[in-house]
Formats: C-alpha cells, sequence, structure tokens
C-alpha cells in the first residue's frame, strides 16, 4: 500500500493534476492506517504507472475495500472528499486525454462507455429526443419541454419516457431558471430555432439565441440574471453535435481538464470562445467521419457524448428517476389516485398513448381500440397494462 500511494510521485505530474494529488494526499494521512490495513496484492497485480489508473484504483479500494466499521465518525465525511477529489482527477484525466485524441479512439471511448447499465437510458434518452427536435417547442406537452429543462417529474410515465429526464445534466434545483421557462414557451421556440437544425452553427447562430434568452430573463416584472449552464443544455439538446452540456461542477472539470480559464454561470462568450471553440479544433470534432452505422450515432451526438467522460458510478443506472419509478412499488388500490394527483391531461395521456402506439410491432386490433386506451390509462392504469391485457384476451 505504501508503495501505491506514493506512485504519483514518480509520474512527473502536471501542475493541476499534482495539485489534485497533494489534495488527496491531506486526507489520506488522517485514514493512512486505515488504508495501510488493506492487502493491495489480493486487489491489483502491479502498480499503476498513470495517474488515471492510479485514481480508478485508488478509487476502487476507498469504495469496496475499505473497513468502514474501523473508522471514526470524524473520518468518515474525509473518506467521501476523497472519493470525490478521485472522481474529479479521473474525469479530468479522461477529459484531458481529448485534447490529442484522433477520431477513431475518442469513437473507441466512446463505444467502451456505452457498456454500462445506465447507457441504455442514455440512448433511449436521444432516441426520444431526435423525435422531439423537429416539432414546435410551444406546441409540446408539458412533460416533453420539461425533457428540454432537464426536469424530470411524476408525470413522466416510464412507460413512454424510458430514460431519466435528467440525463445530460439535470436542472431541477434551477428554481429561478424553471420559473422564468415554463411560461415562456414560445420564446424559447424561436430562440432553439436560431441554431439551425443541420450545416454549421457559427457564431452569430449562438449570439442570436443568446440575445433573446438573455432578454427573456431581462424582460421579466422582476428581472433576473440569465444562467449560462442551464442554456447549454437547451443549446446541447437542439444540436447535439456541436453544443456539451454543462453545469458548475462539470465546468470547473473540463476547465482543468480542457486548460481553459473557469467558466462563470453568466460568461456566454467564454463558453463559446473558450469551450466550444476549443474542442471543436480537437481532432476527434475537427475530423470526424461517420462511415459506420456506430459512427454515425456518434458523429451527430459528438459534443452532448462529452458528458460519458466524467466519472461515473457502475451502479449509476440504479440511481436515476427512471429507474425508481419503475421499481417505486405502489398499491394497486391507490393507482388512480396516483395519477389524478399527479394531474395527467387527456392531452399529455393522448400524446403518450399515440407515441406507443406509433411503434410498428403494436398489433392493429389494439391501435383500433386507442379511445379506449386513453379512457383507461386516464383512469389510473398504465399504458403497457393495458396493451398487454388487451393482447391477452384478443391475441
Amino acid at each position: 500500500m505504501k508503495k501505491l500511494l506514493a506512485a504519483p510521485v514518480k509520474m512527473s505530474l502536471p501542475e493541476s493534476e499534482n495539485q489534485l494529488y497533494q489534495n488527496m494526499l491531506k486526507i489520506i494521512s488522517d485514514i493512512s492506517l486505515n488504508l495501510l490495513a488493506i492487502k493491495t496484492a489480493d486487489i491489483i497485480d502491479e502498480i499503476p504507472g498513470d495517474f488515471l489508473t492510479w485514481c480508478q484504483t485508488m478509487h476502487l479500494i476507498c469504495n469496496k475495500h475499505l473497513n468502514y466499521q474501523l473508522l471514526d465518525d470524524e473520518q468518515l465525511p474525509k473518506v467521501a472528499k476523497l472519493l470525490k477529489l478521485l472522481e474529479q482527477a479521473i474525469s479530468v484525466c479522461q477529459l484531458k486525454m481529448l485534447r490529442i485524441t484522433p477520431w477513431p479512439i475518442f469513437v473507441a471511448s466512446v463505444e467502451q462507455f456505452q457498456q454500462r447499465e445506465i447507457w441504455l437510458e442514455q440512448h433511449n434518452f436521444l432516441q426520444y429526443l431526435a423525435e422531439l427536435r423537429s416539432q414546435a417547442f410551444s406546441q409540446m406537452i408539458a412533460e416533453d419541454q420539461l425533457v428540454f429543462f432537464g426536469k424530470h417529474t411524476a408525470k413522466h410515465d416510464p412507460s413512454v419516457y424510458q430514460f431519466d429526464v435528467e440525463h445530460f445534466t439535470g436542472f431541477r434545483n434551477a428554481k429561478t431558471y424553471l420559473a422564468t421557462v415554463v411560461h415562456n414557451g414560445e420564446k424559447i421556440e424561436a430562440m432553439l430555432e436560431a441554431i439551425p437544425l443541420e450545416g454549421e452553427v457559427t457564431f452569430q447562430h449562438y449570439q442570436n439565441f443568446v440575445n433573446q434568452y438573455v432578454a427573456m430573463f431581462e424582460q421579466q416584472a422582476e428581472p433576473e440574471k440569465a444562467p449560462l449552464f442551464p442554456a447549454t443544455r437547451l443549446l446541447a439538446l437542439r444540436r447535439p453535435d456541436t453544443f456539451v452540456s454543462l453545469n458548475s461542477t462539470k465546468a470547473d472539470v473540463l476547465s482543468i481538464a480542457f486548460a481553459i480559464n473557469k467558466l462563470s454561470n453568466q460568461d456566454f462568450l467564454a463558453y463559446w470562445h473558450d469551450v466550444v471553440t476549443t474542442y471543436q479544433q480537437m481532432p476527434w470534432w475537427k475530423l470526424a467521419t461517420n462511415s459506420s452505422k456506430s459512427e454515425q450515432f456518434i458523429f451527430a451526438h459528438r459534443a452532448i457524448l462529452l458528458d460519458l467522460f466524467w466519472f461515473s458510478e457502475e451502479n449509476a443506472h440504479q440511481q436515476t428517476n427512471y429507474y425508481k419509478a419503475l421499481n417505486k412499488a405502489t398499491p394497486a388500490s391507490s393507482k388512480s389516485t396516483v395519477v389524478r394527483r399527479n394531474g395527467k391531461s387527456l392531452e399529455s395521456v393522448t400524446a403518450m398513448v399515440d407515441r406507443v402506439l406509433a411503434d410498428e410491432e403494436i398489433p392493429a386490433f389494439v391501435k383500433a381500440n386507442r379511445d379506449a386506451i386513453i379512457k383507461q390509462v386516464m383512469g389510473g392504469k398504465k399504458i403497457e397494462e393495458v396493451i398487454s391485457l388487451m393482447r391477452s384476451i384478443f391475441g
């Protein structure tokens, strides 16, 4: 363990990574006896030779092999802080490599990340988004608009929304932002249309979006400063090949990894000139091709997929709102009252049923009973339950 803890000293770390390591050492000194009790030979075959692998190894040890029963109460927060530092360092290292990563390696890295269980949800999200993107925003049902805003609610029926709406940076706690955007569907539509769905996105396109976005906040009865980070999500969902969605934590990591100035939540010019322009000069973005089916998907989402390079827990799929909603035990007798409490409108239920019935695999006799399905869902049943029952009776 002593050799493992000291390994980064021999790695000639750059200043940013060395600072992270020094911050870790301050905490490690407080739990060193607990760490030294771990037999590393049973966990790893050799001492890591690079900082990324070292951080991943230390995270594994602290997360799964540290004896928490032997820790004092005051040591527990320190271990949690150490884990956060390791996660930050892993994100920095993975993102930093992109500065010189060619397109084939970028594709291989993304495909490796896609082996995580959470990818199924993320893929469903992006597929659903592709269908939404061509629709007029002001005409979308409230649940679909919240997809763009990054706020998951109980109204997002897991039989239709087979993903967590908050993937790719959610903003459920951005109360001022949400209070503004949910009542301005037409303004949101106009600013999104400032960004073309195809072809090059220029600075002028971006500036047109920003001007409308900032004006929306300034023209309120009680003017507010327009927040940058929620805007990056709107941009990324509009053009996932061009924009990356950020929050303050992700922005800090990205600033370290890409060696750019720290990004503030009001600096719209810096987002374009320091962030977007920076990664658009990297080989994986600038020289991207789309010769295979896998490459075509990654090519069309190559900016928003930067999200995969931030640290993710192995069980991240079990922490999503979709997973929790899908596995929530609800007594049969209370299903109808839950639906009414959630306030599903006829409009939203109709839209969700129509999406499900649009599937080519749904039998014609089921589609013919559309009105009956809508009535059953309004009464409290789930769409898949109603369709399953029809199949069992008439199939």
